[in-house]
């Protein structure tokens, strides 16, 4: 495969962000946007802290990062280095802001 087939194919997997809303089951409003790696759709998690912006997401997006880095696919390290922490999907989308900043951040 020539490297302009690699970088395209690279370029596709990389991430792309969008977000709902919605409302956690313990009533706070929530907002969650995905990260599209490699043809599927991750959760991601925005969180407002100490001025700062921290992005949580789930644990199969992280082991999936980590398998890409393992096979020299340098956009995986890149994406993997603007998320801050990883958890489960239901703590992703149940847990306040606060909790979720304490556990993961």
């Amino acid at each position: 495969m020539d490297k302009t087939k690699t970088a395209n194919i690279r370029k596709k997997a990389c991430e792309t962000y969008r977000k709902e809303y919605m409302v956690a089951e313990n009533g706070n409003r929530i907002t969650l946007g995905q990260i599209h790696w490699k043809g599927r759709a991750y959760p991601v998690r925005e969180i407002d802290a100490c001025n700062r912006t921290f992005r949580v997401s789930v644990e199969s997006l992280r082991d999936e990062l980590i398998t890409d880095m393992r096979s020299g696919i340098y956009e995986a390290m890149e994406a993997c280095e603007e998320i801050d922490g990883f958890c489960t999907g239901e703590e992703l989308r149940t847990l306040p802001d606060d909790e979720l900043y304490k556990m993961y951040c």
